[in-house]
């Protein structure tokens, strides 16, 4: 049977060559959540807008 692969907690470590400086999965789902929030109220403010 094959062995389930681990998921690696950061995606990236020492940011920039500076120790310490880790990006974490659950940053990059946060971020992407707010930018598709942001981009959805743009779209739909633009799209209200254009109406008046």
């Amino acid at each position: 049977m094959k062995e389930i692969k681990q998921l690696q907690p950061y995606v990236r470590k020492n940011l920039f060559g500076i120790e310490g400086w880790n990006i974490a999965w659950y940053g990059v789902v946060i971020d992407v959540g707010i930018f598709l929030g942001l981009a959805c109220f743009h779209y739909l403010c633009s799209c209200i807008l254009c109406d008046f």
